[in-house]
C-alpha cells in the first residue's frame, strides 16, 4: 500500500464527515485513522469557531489545526492557542449594525477569540447553539464593538432571513464577503479569505505540494475548497448544481460514508 507521506486530506464537517455531531460513523473514523497510518495528515475546515470545534478534535485525537470561522482562523487544540488568524476589517462593525437597525428579528451572532457573542436571540439561533452545544455570551453591540471579530453570522427562517440577504448584498462593503451557508444562515467573512485559501496555505505550512491536497464537502461554502484541492470532491447528496466543481462525486451520500468512499479512492490511486 502506497505512503500518503506528504498528503493532506481536509474534510467539511457538518453534511460531509457526518450528519450529526453526535454520531460520527465508525467507518469515518476507520479512514481517518488509516489515512493517518499511511503518513499523511488530517483536519477538517469548518465555518464554526473555536468552542464549537473542539469536540471534533478531541473525538478523533488528530495534531494538525483544524481550519475554523470558515478560513479565518487555525486552531491547535492540542497546545488550546490559535496558529494564524485574520481579523474582520473595521467596516464589518459598520455594516453589522446597519443590518440590526433595520431588520430587528434577526439572529446575530459574533465569533471573537474563543467566545461566541449572540446580540440578538431568535428561534433559530438557539436552535442552532443547542445542537452545536454551544456556550455564547449575550452582549450589546457596544460591548463588543472594540473587540476582534473572526466571524459574523446572521440566522433567521428563509423567509424572514431572505430581505435581509437581499438588503446585504445590496449594501454590503468592498472588504466583505457574503456567504450563504444554509438557508437560514448568512456569514460575513473577508474578501480573499475561505476555505480555499486556508487549506492552501495550510499545505505551505506542511510544505505539501498544492497538488496532493485532497478536499471533500457537500455545500455552496466548500466550493472554493474544492477547486483549490488538486483533488476536490463532493458526496453525492450535494447540490447538483455545483458537482461540476468537484473532480470526484462519491457514490454514497454523508449518511453512506461517502466520506471513507473518498479515502479509498485517494489510498488506491
Amino acid at each position: 500500500m502506497k505512503s500518503l507521506e506528504n498528503y493532506l486530506l481536509v474534510s467539511d464537517l457538518d453534511g460531509t464527515l457526518y450528519e450529526n455531531q453526535n454520531f460520527l460513523p465508525e467507518e469515518n473514523r476507520k479512514a481517518i485513522e488509516k489515512f493517518v497510518e499511511l503518513g499523511g495528515k488530517f483536519t477538517v475546515a469548518t465555518g464554526r469557531g473555536v468552542p464549537t470545534t473542539r469536540f471534533i478534535s478531541e473525538m478523533l485525537h488528530f495534531e494538525c489545526p483544524i481550519i475554523v470561522n470558515g478560513g479565518q482562523t487555525f486552531y491547535d487544540y492540542y497546545k488550546d492557542k490559535v496558529v494564524y488568524t485574520e481579523n474582520m476589517p473595521e467596516s464589518a462593525k459598520d455594516f453589522v449594525k446597519l443590518l440590526m437597525q433595520n431588520f430587528s428579528n434577526v439572529g446575530v451572532e459574533i465569533y471573537s477569540g474563543n467566545t461566541i457573542f449572540a446580540l440578538r436571540v431568535n428561534d433559530v439561533m438557539i436552535k442552532h447553539l443547542d445542537y452545536e452545544k454551544t456556550p455564547f455570551v449575550k452582549a450589546s453591540f457596544d460591548e463588543v464593538a472594540e473587540l476582534d471579530w473572526q466571524k459574523v453570522l446572521f440566522e433567521d427562517e428563509f423567509d424572514d432571513l431572505a430581505p435581509v440577504r437581499e438588503f446585504a448584498k445590496a449594501n454590503c462593503p468592498e472588504d466583505i464577503k457574503i456567504i450563504d451557508t444554509n438557508v437560514k444562515f448568512m456569514e460575513f467573512s473577508n474578501v480573499g479569505i475561505d476555505k480555499g485559501t486556508a487549506i492552501l496555505k495550510l499545505a505551505d505550512y506542511y510544505e505539501i505540494p498544492y497538488s496532493n491536497v485532497c478536499a471533500i464537502g457537500n455545500y455552496y461554502n466548500d466550493i472554493e475548497m474544492i477547486e483549490a484541492a488538486g483533488i476536490g470532491a463532493l458526496v453525492s447528496d450535494s447540490p447538483d448544481d455545483i458537482k461540476d466543481k468537484a473532480d470526484y462525486i462519491t457514490n454514497k451520500t454523508c449518511k453512506e460514508c461517502g466520506f471513507a468512499e473518498f479515502v479509498d479512492y485517494i489510498i488506491n490511486l
